[in-house]
């Protein structure tokens, strides 16, 4: 490796931070989507079954049954309600994550650029230690929310089975 080990150092933290917050992005994204469709389904059940309770027409209760009937179906297809609580929770992850790295990163910068006057060669020497403990955190708890949304997506992709007993085996 040639050049400034910090420049190095302090450029791969910089990306996995930036990488980081491009991957919080669309789960986020996701997860507000998720919750409109969540919310927006629980009302129309919700909202027929107050309607069938008032007492409507026969025909139209049997419509409104169809409906919550088709509402429940289509939130269980999609795996909605699973994913929406996996993404939420990853989308605030990745959130606590930058916020708590960032603020470790500039919590100790100070004390290491006032350190940089006195002693630089220890200063080199801790915000080399500082970058690479904050990296391979971001790095670490990036692998466990990224293992745990696949675990979801596997859990979902097997509750669309028919038969749940060829999934078990």
């Amino acid at each position: 490796m040639n050049g400034d080990p910090i420049e190095y150092a302090q450029n791969t933290f910089e990306s996995a931070f930036e990488e980081t917050e491009k991957e919080r992005k669309p789960i986020y994204i996701e997860s507000i989507l998720r919750r409109f469709w969540a919310y927006g389904l629980k009302s129309i059940a919700v909202l027929s079954g107050i309607a069938i309770a008032s007492g409507v027409k026969e025909d139209t209760a049997h419509i409104l049954g169809i409906i919550v009937a088709v509402v429940i179906a289509l939130d269980s297809l999609f795996s909605n309600h699973e994913r929406m609580v996996a993404v939420t929770k990853a989308a605030q992850a990745y959130k606590r994550l930058l916020k708590e790295v960032r603020r470790k990163h500039q919590r100790e910068l100070t004390a290491i650029l006032q350190q940089k006057k006195d002693n630089p060669d220890n200063a080199k020497k801790n915000l080399l230690k500082l970058v690479g403990v904050l990296t391979e955190r971001i790095h670490s708890e990036c692998s466990f929310i990224e293992k745990a949304l696949d675990e979801m997506n596997l859990k979902s992709l097997s509750m669309l089975a028919l038969d749940s007993e060829k999934v078990k085996k």
